[in-house]
């Protein structure tokens, strides 16, 4: 059995081809550049005007390039590619960005300017990438982590609403493995995308999740993570840092900040510690630029059995005086987030 597994991170997307026919330590992975990122180098060496369509792709830098470019430079998009900048036609349209309602093969036609067709998923150019080295892309499932705040209703906090949604699915069920979908909620405009970019290459079937659940759903996969805990299991990313308290494989409680806003290593020891003991507030983590908290069971700072870490911004955890494990499923940290993949694929198609 083959699965394709891509985590699609801020400035890298992880990518393991799992064959259960070898060792994972035999298993294909990669470590390339975002979508996002390639994408914002076309902007940026762009000097002409822009039609821009495709798919709804991670925005982040490239929103920002764009937004930029449109100061000096014409900038159309399809209303497809537009949820990229934001899931609110009348925002982007505030940033001085036309949208193209009308017959797109026929603008684009006669479009005087640079296209650039956004895309997420390339399984064509992973494929040709992999004949070089004699090895094909036959996949029996595949699986695609990418960061969904979803689209908030108007007058709705972004962060409100992403927090609002993770705490519906907790309340739905505490496995992990239930942040993981086959089909995505209306609201989820990019893990929407991924699906029908999926269906357009490959008849395997997918899952796709969110990358904050689907990282601590990675560091249970490791060896040495004690999964049964109490465990705290921490993702740094590069914008969010999440916080998962896992019992009997269970989520037990969850919290979600802003990782700019724990730099300071006395403010990290002490969240973790409240965190723990069950003595944060939803309200105190949105309030300090955080998404929000919700907690079921709280275990005890003192009761952990273990606090695992992982992320690209990880280290921060260095100038606490917390005892920590640094996870590396399959050996290799960068592997967490794919191997997240491979774990809800194996729950949620029963293999």
């Amino acid at each position: 059995m083959k699965i394709l597994a891509i985590d699609i991170g801020a400035k890298t997307q992880d990518i393991l081809l799992y064959d259960d026919s070898t060792t994972l330590g035999n298993c294909i992975k990669l470590v390339l550049p975002t979508p996002a990122m390639v994408f914002r180098k076309e902007v940026i060496n762009s000097k002409e005007d822009l039609f821009i369509k495709g798919d709804t792709i991670g925005g982040g830098m490239l929103s920002r390039a764009v937004r930029e470019h449109a100061k000096k430079y014409r900038v159309f998009m399809t209303e497809q590619a537009s949820y990229t900048i934001r899931d609110n036609i009348d925002v982007v349209k505030s940033y001085g960005l036309k949208i193209v309602d009308c017959d797109v093969e026929k603008f684009e036609k006669n479009f005087k300017g640079k296209i650039i067709n956004l895309r997420e998923i390339d399984l064509k150019l992973l494929k040709n990438f992999l004949m070089n080295f004699n090895e094909n892309l036959n996949i029996d499932y595949i699986g695609i982590a990418v960061q969904d705040h979803g689209a908030a209703p108007p007058g709705v906090s972004d962060r409100k609403f992403r927090f609002k949604l993770f705490s519906e699915i907790l309340e739905k069920s505490r496995d992990i493995e239930n942040f993981a979908f086959k089909k995505p909620p209306g609201h989820y405009f990019r893990m929407n995308s991924v699906i029908s970019a999926i269906k357009r290459q490959t008849d395997a079937p997918a899952v796709v999740m969110d990358t904050s659940p689907d990282a601590i759903a990675g560091c249970m996969e490791d060896d040495l993570v004690d999964s049964k805990g109490p465990s705290l299991i921490v993702n740094v990313g590069n914008g969010h840092t999440v916080f998962m308290v896992i019992s009997e494989r269970k989520v037990d409680a969850l919290m979600e900040h802003h990782t700019r806003c724990l730099q300071d290593p006395g403010k990290l020891e002490n969240l973790v510690k409240r965190f723990a003991d069950g003595r944060v507030t939803n309200d105190e983590i949105y309030n300090d630029y955080g998404n929000g908290a919700v907690i079921i069971n709280a275990p005890g700072f003192e009761n952990l059995k273990q606090i695992v870490v992982t992320g690209p911004n990880r280290n921060i955890f260095k100038k606490t005086k917390l005892n920590v494990y640094y996870a590396a499923p399959a050996g290799d940290m960068m592997m967490t987030g794919p191997m997240g993949l491979v774990r809800c694929i194996k729950k949620v198609y029963d293999l």
